[in-house]
């Protein structure tokens, strides 16, 4: 789960390869998703919105339009769906509703 577009912008940014690692790994598990608390318009505005304090945006090499590609690349590379969930309780809600639906599948055996 990812807080705001800054927390992603480190992780396709500073901690790319850790971050690419990780999704690596991934593979390996039956399901795959990033789940958002913010929605497809803040990676486009970002880094309006991202936590970021503003007197460090001019030191910022990534934008919102190369964010939304790497993030939209995820689901070829590692097979990883990235759901916007607009905000946290959004996405405690998505991620409950995964959970109960491999529960449904997977948990009654």
């Amino acid at each position: 789960r990812k807080r705001n577009t800054g927390e992603i912008c480190n992780n396709i940014g500073f901690a790319k390869k850790r971050f690419n690692a990780e999704l690596e790994r991934m593979k390996s598990a039956k399901w795959h998703y990033i789940i958002c608390e913010f929605s497809i318009e803040d990676v486009l505005s970002f880094p309006i919105n991202s936590g970021i304090p503003k007197s460090k945006w001019k030191d910022l090499r990534i934008n919102g339009k190369y964010m939304m590609k790497t993030l939209s690349s995820y689901k070829e590379l590692y097979g990883i769906d990235v759901i916007y969930c607009e905000n946290e309780f959004g996405a405690y809600q998505k991620a409950t509703e995964i959970f109960d639906n491999v529960y449904s599948v997977f948990g009654k055996r």
